[in-house]
């Protein structure tokens, strides 16, 4: 029996934060045309084309994952080859190497995040 309420609780879970999340949109929405912004204001407000940085994000996300399972990859060969216990320390290790390496990559302005 305890085994079923475990994806029944993910399910739930996950179905009501995005339930919230269109609602508390909807919410903020309704809220800023009560306070008087006229339909040209709100469409400025709420551009569908911002200008991105250029895929920037997605290049430090795939560095951090990179870096993490090369951490959990070398947590498992010391996990196996000296018979301790390496793996957090090794996680947290290429986490953060993979952190710093994400804070080299320039904008794309040409800038440094670093400076």
């Amino acid at each position: 029996m305890e085994g079923i309420l475990v994806p029944i609780a993910m399910f739930v879970g996950v179905a009501a934060t995005i339930i919230a999340y269109f609602y508390y949109r909807n919410r903020e929405r309704t809220v800023l045309a009560e306070r008087g912004f006229s339909a040209e204001e709100l469409e400025r407000l709420y551009k569908l084309n911002k200008p991105g940085d250029g895929g920037r994000k997605l290049m430090v996300a795939g560095v951090v994952f990179i870096a993490f399972s090369i951490g959990l990859l070398g947590g498992f060969a010391t996990k196996h080859m000296l018979d301790g216990n390496l793996m957090a320390v090794s996680i947290f290790l290429f986490t953060g190497l993979g952190f710093i390496v994400a804070s080299k990559i320039p904008r794309r302005n040409g800038e440094n995040d670093a400076e």
